[in-house]
């Protein structure tokens, strides 16, 4: 990434040299010409520290160019390197015209600022083409916007050379959103930009493999923080995906709050801007003399107060809508729900009474499943107990055949218990519990925290109408509501210890021995609940189609 910034002039040839010869770095990631390749400015921010102590600074002027294509209906340019080029800028264009239509004029994001050659700030864009096998894409802070009193910038978008046709247009779509969001609050935190940004590039293609893959991700990990972002390629945890994937949320704002109106989403971003000067362009973001105040959980939470909401309950309002998907759509909540794939369950259960741990994080979320069979009759009551030191929120959600999902919430005490009775499940197709740790004073994404994982304990029985199965062991019964359990914070002693402890490290209880549950599953216990989710989603699909 330094080697690519020194030659597109974002750095000194001298600083990228420098810092090369210091610490060895490569010239190139490696990457094949086919492999996904994300927004580079995140890196940036992620290398703001870094540059920073290394006394590095972004330089505003533009890199060399051998001309440029001109919008006759937008401020907007695009600089090609050589004659090669000159169709490839002429596509950039075209496609710049559409976002700036899109994005400014219908759904009415601020018109974003750049600087031109020696010229000063002023409304508009400029765009440059660069190989990197890094990035598709990189938006630039510039400078700060002298015309107005709060934290903005004017910046630059670099494309990646080989884009071409929709991926063009799609990374477009994407970086120029990050350069309204620049010229309204160039200070907040990458994990807003991102999430916003891709939201934005997703209601212009609903239908984007790429935007798609990276919600995958962020279901994959519904126990993580909402803001969570690392670079990380470890397999135990979230990959740079998640933050992209978090745009689900965004969109979920724009269908519940704006009434599946986008404008709510430049409204969101407009308050979370503070007042100020921006300072020290370096890294990829600049500094705000008022710091980042409010911040987007702040913001938000503000602007969700004018329409009799919060960010706690609209947060908790979308661990439903993001359940709500994929063969379990009912065509209610989310525009895109059927393209969704459905978030990750953290234990699947079978038989009754049931009690066990899962752990979640500061704004994350867990789910426990129960899939009905046509005999079973008896309600549930379902309670959850958390830690007092913190914050909880939940929801039981029924499905009915041809009907919108039923919510039963949850409302926790003092003692951060809540307890859920059921109606009866005779017409049930699926029982989803849905348990959220919000948080224990205030959650600053500024400080990427993380780490709050706590555990809460679920209990499950049933009135009547269910046979619990075969006991565990020889002259061995199920533990009842009443039974003693080890609390997720003693380490088993042994293979004697007592049932698993479900937490992010793994998966739920490995099989439905002693918990009545399982994340997996084996054998016939698997079998049973495959053929009943193949029926549920024959019958589901059969109704729809009559």
């Amino acid at each position: 990434m330094v080697a690519l910034l020194g030659r597109i002039g974002a750095i000194s040839a001298a600083d990228a040299k420098r810092l090369i010869r210091k610490y060895s770095l490569p010239d190139r990631t490696g990457r094949e010409p086919g492999e996904l390749r994300t927004c580079g400015t995140s890196t940036l921010w992620r290398m703001r520290e870094w540059l920073r102590a290394e006394g590095v600074r972004i330089l505003r002027e533009p890199p060399p160019s051998a001309g440029h294509v001109d919008s006759a209906l937008f401020p907007v340019r695009a600089f090609y390197a050589d004659e090669s080029q000159r169709t490839q800028a002429q596509q950039a264009v075209a496609y710049a015209e559409q976002a700036w239509q899109r994005q400014i004029v219908e759904i009415g994001y601020r018109a974003p600022h750049t600087l031109g050659d020696g010229e000063p700030v002023s409304a508009g864009m400029d765009f440059y083409f660069a190989e990197s096998d890094e990035w598709a894409g990189l938006t630039v802070p510039l400078a700060d916007l002298p015309s107005t009193s709060r934290c903005d910038c004017s910046s630059r978008i670099f494309l990646n050379s080989y884009l071409a046709g929709r991926h063009m247009a799609g990374t477009l779509e994407h970086e120029f959103n990050h350069s309204t969001q620049a010229a309204a609050d160039c200070a907040e935190n990458i994990s807003a930009w991102e999430m916003f940004a891709e939201a934005a590039e997703l209601i212009a293609f609903p239908n984007d493999w790429s935007s798609l893959s990276m919600i995958r991700e962020f279901q994959k990990w519904p126990q993580y923080p909402l803001d969570y972002y690392s670079m990380s390629e470890s397999s135990g945890a979230p990959s740079i995906a998640y933050i992209y994937g978090a745009s689900l949320f965004a969109l979920f704002l724009k269908d519940r709050q704006g009434l599946g109106g986008a404008p709510f989403l430049p409204a969101a971003w407009e308050a979370f801007s503070q007042e100020g000067t921006m300072f020290e362009f370096n890294g990829g973001v600049a500094y705000c003399t008022a710091g980042n105040t409010p911040n987007w959980f702040d913001g938000l939470d503000a602007l969700l107060a004018t329409k009799g909401s919060s960010l706690r309950a609209a947060f908790t309002e979308f661990s439903e809508w993001r359940a709500i998907v994929g063969w379990w759509d009912d065509e209610h909540h989310l525009t895109i729900a059927r393209s969704i794939s459905e978030p990750s369950i953290g234990a699947s259960l079978s038989r009754f009474p049931v009690r066990n741990w899962l752990g979640v994080r500061e704004y994350g979320t867990r789910y426990l499943e129960y899939l009905p069979s046509s005999d079973d009759e008896g309600p549930l009551t379902v309670t959850i107990t958390g830690k007092v030191e913190t914050t909880w929120s939940g929801s039981v959600l029924l499905w009915r055949v041809g009907q919108p999902v039923e919510s039963l919430p949850m409302t926790f005490d003092a003692q951060a218990v809540a307890t859920v009775v059921t109606p009866p499940l005779a017409g049930i197709t699926r029982v989803l519990i849905v348990v959220n740790q919000l948080q224990d004073a205030t959650h600053l994404p500024d400080e990427r925290d993380y780490d709050n994982e706590r555990f809460f304990e679920y209990r499950v029985a049933q009135a009547a109408g269910q046979d619990a199965g075969p006991p565990p062991g020889p002259d061995a019964a199920a533990p009842g509501p009443d039974a003693e359990l080890a609390s997720p914070d003693a380490q088993p002693a042994g293979p004697d210890a007592g049932p698993a402890i479900a937490s992010d490290g793994g998966p739920a209880p490995e099989s439905d021995e002693g918990c009545g549950c399982s994340s997996s599953g084996t054998g016939a216990g698997l079998s049973a609940l495959m053929v009943v989710a193949g029926l549920v989603a024959l019958r589901r699909r059969q109704t729809l189609l009559s």
